[in-house]
């Protein structure tokens, strides 16, 4: 094995993702300047990477430096065993495969993502660069004919490509490298007139040259911040130093190529599109054994759809969920990765709650009451129902903004009759709800839901969605539509709105206790089975067909042959083959027979009350009578 020392590092300055191994050193660049990130931020940067802020450093000067703060760090403090160094981005890289791949005009080779295929394909691998670097002494990018930005040449690229560029800078630069190393005074003019450049200082070079080009570069640089005033500049115009090294690897580049006989390999770079890191999208599911096969089609449905840099954490609060389901869970991860931890949970705390509304639900639908509490390593969570699909990313719903808010969700398919029974003037689904947990441990939320229950057990109907809407009504929102399209067969005063929502739905959510999964056929239940053969219970989508061949054939049978009520229940109406016969209803005969004695009875009625008032008169002049 080719044990060769070579370091490459990769600057980074936020969540990206990872190009990490013996080989390749990701850096957080500037990490001593106090900037504005959010406590994931913080967290990812200082767990992934180093930072460029220890030994002697200038990380303090990143804003001016750009990358070269990684650059000097590594010059400064690198131990002398390591016999190659180098300096890549953490989206571009040099392409070590040997292969030719198709440029864009600003020579760069595009891909969507940073993953196993990009690195295969690249050849960056620890075992091939080594292979790659020792044969040469310095490896950069391709020289690009800045004629693409309809640049002259170098000198007039800095010039006028970029309003950010102040060529009286680069001048400045130049004369000082003029004074301090006349020897470069040829390169830095042949360079300048050349319509091909070197740029994004990206590079691998032996130890001594990577040396002697700091020390040579740093000094020019150090000398020039002490010259210039930037104090009028941007933010873009004051990264200055970071865009002349540009030019000046150049002219040290040309200037080793006409005084030295070093071995200079060029290479293609590459560029990655999208490397965002994202924050784990902590997802919660509470299931018994019962549900555990519908909790695994819906976390399909998540994985199948989830961008490549989603992270996504599933935590379970666990009714006693088999082994063997745990294991049939745990084959999802072909689908794409995920982590998932059972959190047990007593369900004896719950035995008093009221289990009300509708005999599909278990006392697992009071579990999500703990979540502050079981999970308080969590700021915010997305609780979803384990009948639920879910057909887009859940990112942008993760990520709507909950600060102020306890939770945030979608209205309820039966909100109006909701609120005016709980007197609170909002009421969410709570089927899928994304949680703050931070504010509700700040504001004792848990608590205040546990008090409610044992004061209001009477009033509650839909457990602990109840609960939760009672408590929290004032400080939550409703959030897309689509993010909870509730479908029910049954009726409801947003049942229709739903319904016309269906096929637009991000997540679909079976409301009812009439499940894709009961064997009664319905139009919404392709929407489960679409995401069940890719599950280990894939054998179940035969249910599927059985009970949509039932419709079928029913509804063929019923063009061909069906007796129906008609003439408002009076008649019996027979169809056969389009021939239409009525008949009366036997119910249709009693019922007139006794509507005819019922008339008869009050005719009779009548008449024996017209006699009583005769004979009352009768008397009335005849006391004797």
């Amino acid at each position: 094995m080719n044990n060769l020392n070579v370091k490459i590092f990769l600057s980074y300055h936020k969540p990206s993702a990872l190009l990490k191994s013996d080989i390749f050193v990701p850096i957080h660049v500037g990490r001593a300047i106090k900037r504005e990130r959010t406590d994931f931020e913080d967290r990812w940067l200082s767990e992934h990477l180093m930072g460029d802020d220890v030994g002697i450093n200038i990380s303090k000067k990143n804003l001016h430096f750009c990358e070269l703060t990684a650059q000097y760090w590594a010059w400064k403090n690198l131990p002398t065993n390591v016999e190659y160094v180098g300096f890549m981005h953490y989206r571009r890289h040099l392409n070590f495969s040997g292969e030719t791949y198709q440029e864009n005009r600003w020579g760069l080779i595009e891909k969507e993502y940073l993953n196993a295929d990009y690195i295969k394909a690249f050849g960056l691998d620890d075992e091939n660069i080594r292979q790659s670097v020792q044969k040469y002494d310095v490896i950069t990018a391709n020289k690009w004919d800045v004629t693409n930005a309809k640049s002259r040449n170098n000198y007039d690229h800095y010039a006028t490509s970029d309003p950010k560029l102040h060529i009286k800078d680069y001048d400045l630069a130049l004369e000082i490298m003029g004074a301090k190393y006349p020897e470069y005074k040829n390169a830095a003019e042949k360079y300048n007139k050349m319509h091909y450049g070197y740029y994004t200082n990206i590079f691998v070079m032996r130890r001594d040259t990577f040396d002697k080009y700091c020390s040579w570069l740093f000094d020019i640089l150090f000398e020039l911040e002490a010259k210039v005033d930037i104090s009028t500049y941007d933010f873009q115009e004051a990264r200055i130093y970071g865009y002349i090294s540009e030019w000046l690897f150049g002219i040290f580049l040309t200037h080793l190529q006409a005084t030295t006989d070093l071995k200079i390999k060029e290479l293609q770079r590459t560029i990655v599109n999208n490397t965002d890191v994202c924050e784990p999208i902590n997802i919660c599911f509470a299931s018994d054994d019962n549900y555990a096969k519908y909790m695994g089609v819906a976390l399909g449905s998540i994985l199948t759809n989830k961008r490549p840099q989603d992270d996504i954490h599933i935590y379970v609060l666990d009714g006693n969920i088999s082994a063997e389901n745990k294991e049939k869970i745990a084959e999802l991860s072909s689908i794409a990765p995920f982590t998932i931890d059972y959190l047990k949970i007593d369900g004896k705390l719950f035995e008093n709650f009221p289990l009300r509304g509708s005999n599909h639900f278990s006392i697992v639908t009071w579990y999500r009451l703990f979540l502050p509490s079981i999970l308080p390593q969590v700021y915010k969570l997305l609780y979803l129902d384990c009948d639920i699909v879910v057909n887009t990313s859940l990112w942008p719903l993760y990520n709507t903004n909950i600060t102020d808010n306890y939770l945030n969700g979608v209205v309820d398919i039966i909100d109006e009759q909701n609120c005016e029974r709980l007197k609170i003037p909002r009421y969410v689904n709570a089927g899928v709800l994304l949680l703050n947990l931070d504010k509700m441990r700040q504001d004792n939320i848990q608590e205040k839901c546990f008090t409610y229950v044992e004061i209001n057990k009477k009033k509650i109907l839909w457990n602990d969605q109840d609960v939760m809407n009672a408590v929290c009504s004032e400080k939550m929102e409703y959030v897309d539509s689509l993010w909870n399209v509730q479908i029910t067969e049954y009726g409801g005063n947003k049942s229709d709105y739903f319904r016309a929502l269906a096929s637009q739905a991000y997540i679909m959510h079976f409301v009812s206790d009439k499940k894709p999964w009961k064997g009664k056929y319905s139009k919404w239940d392709k929407y489960y089975y679409k995401y069940v053969k890719l599950t280990p219970w894939h054998k179940d989508i035969r249910r599927y067909y059985k009970s949509r061949a039932k419709y079928i054939i029913s509804s063929c049978l019923k063009t061909i042959f069906s007796l129906e009520n008609v003439n408002n229940g009076e008649m019996k109406q027979l169809r056969i083959l389009g021939i239409r016969i009525k008949f009366p209803r036997r119910t249709a005969v009693l019922r007139n027979e006794c509507n005819d004695l019922r008339y008869r009875i009050d005719k009779a009625n009548e008449q024996l009350q017209e006699l009583i008032e005769q004979m009352q008169k009768l008397q009335k002049h005849n006391p004797d009578a």
